[in-house]
């Protein structure tokens, strides 16, 4: 019987928001557990693209015998 295989990915990511400065700007950290890939930013968005090019980094890598197996 085969199964689709599955591959997990743990993000810790810590956001919060610089109130002291005279223009209050949100602020983040991400860590992707698997490779210790760290970012810290002040955009947002760049949060979204380190998660993006770490599952594209997967997506793009071939199968290991065990997955081609299943």
């Amino acid at each position: 019987m085969k199964t689709a295989a599955r591959e997990d990915h743990l993000f810790v990511l810590r956001v919060w928001r610089e109130t002291a400065l005279s223009a209050p700007s949100w602020r983040a950290t991400i860590e992707h557990i698997p490779t210790r890939a760290r970012l810290s930013s002040v955009d947002l968005t760049e949060v979204d693209d380190f998660i993006r090019l770490r599952l594209a980094d997967v997506a793009d890598r071939p199968a290991d015998v065990s997955e081609r197996r299943a």
